[in-house]
């Protein structure tokens, strides 16, 4: 959707311009595929927000360089605070079961 407005450049409020629009258009359309994928399988096996949490987290966190195990612990704290996985998980089972596609799911595209 986005790319095809050829935009070049994006401005994120938290990180700023940046120049590489179609690489992180791609991305951003991989991340949101992974994340809804996750949400909406834990959603189907009836978890809980906390526990739906938890899962996506574990599968997710290899993803993210300040979330590693050597990361420093500042950075993570940041990470989540900018990017809180709690919130994310929320808005995403929200928008599942507000648009009845819980089991199934449009893909994200750049």
């Amino acid at each position: 959707m986005f790319a095809a407005l050829q935009p070049a450049r994006l401005l994120f409020s938290h990180f700023g311009p940046v120049r590489d629009v179609a690489q992180t258009l791609e991305r951003s359309a991989e991340e949101l595929n992974v994340w809804t994928e996750q949400t909406r399988q834990a959603s189907d096996a009836g978890l809980d927000l906390d526990h739906a949490v938890a899962m996506v987290v574990e599968q997710t966190r290899h993803r993210y360089a300040s979330l590693a195990p050597d990361a420093d612990p500042a950075l993570g704290a940041r990470f989540e605070r900018q990017s809180g996985a709690a919130t994310n998980v929320a808005g995403i089972m929200h928008w599942l079961g507000k648009s009845g596609l819980a089991g199934d799911y449009p893909q994200a595209t750049g």
